[in-house]
């Protein structure tokens, strides 16, 4: 073969090679078109009056010489708690025991450890419902509690028993503020949204989500301290209002 053919056979070979490079690139163009994407979020927020306290009392009794009595006596005031908040109406399954605690008081002298007497601890979670139409209930719990023997009030918290239903409203306004920001979107830059490919969610405040430092804000949980020197105490506990914030982020394709 001569020069002159091979040349030849390389330049077709050449040109074979940039037709194919040409063909797939425009193949690609034509049949792969770029899949353009914008993501919107919206916020949705929900306030709404809880239904729901639950509340923490306990009882510590101190320095009983045996550990037998320490109990007897510890029992015999949660018992007098526990009948007094049933007959303020509270329903036996709402009520529970939660600490239950028995231990040895020391003292040190003389390079010698003696027992000085014995400490009992017990922690009681009763739950109050329908705080929504009648808030006095909390503090007829707490009074109730107190008068009968507790010295300690560990923690009130506020929840709702539809609080589902409110996250689910939040959502659907998060979801309706994210559709009307990509509607003005679209129109300030001229760009046709097509339809949500994709989505996801994210509970920025809830009660069920103390993660998120929801405790603080409105509503929330509080404690009163107590020990063997606390008094009975007139409560007067307000439940305030709480909410539920939630954003949805919209995955849009663009035509």
């Amino acid at each position: 073969m001569s020069n002159i053919q091979k040349f030849v056979l390389l330049i077709l070979g050449i040109i074979a090679i940039a037709g194919v490079v040409i063909f797939s690139i425009v193949r690609d163009a034509f049949v792969n078109k770029p899949d353009y994407q914008v993501s919107v979020i919206g916020r949705g927020e929900v306030n709404f009056v809880p239904d729901l306290a639950t509340i923490r009392v306990g009882v510590t009794t101190f320095k009983f010489d045996t550990a037998v009595k320490a109990i007897n006596d510890n029992n015999d005031k949660i018992t007098k708690i526990v009948t007094a908040v049933k007959a303020l109406g509270i329903k036996p399954e709402d009520i529970q025991t939660t600490n239950y605690n028995l231990q040895p008081q020391y003292d040190y002298s003389n390079n010698q450890t003696n027992i000085t007497g014995y400490n009992a601890t017990q922690e009681v979670v009763v739950k109050v419902r329908d705080i929504d139409k009648d808030v006095s209930k909390i503090n007829q719990v707490l009074n109730a509690s107190t008068t009968n023997g507790a010295n300690q009030v560990l923690g009130i918290v506020f929840d709702s028993s539809l609080l589902e239903d409110y996250k689910e409203q939040a959502r659907i306004k998060a979801i309706e503020s994210a559709k009307s920001k990509a509607d003005e979107l679209a129109k300030a830059t001229g760009v046709k949204m097509g339809k949500v490919i994709g989505w996801w969610e994210n509970v920025i405040q809830s009660p069920d989500n103390p993660n998120n430092a929801y405790y603080g804000d409105v509503g929330g949980k509080g404690g009163i301290g107590g020990g063997a020197g606390a008094t009975p105490t007139s409560a007067d506990v307000q439940s305030g209002t709480m909410r539920v914030v939630i954003e949805m982020n919209l995955n849009y394709k663009v035509k």
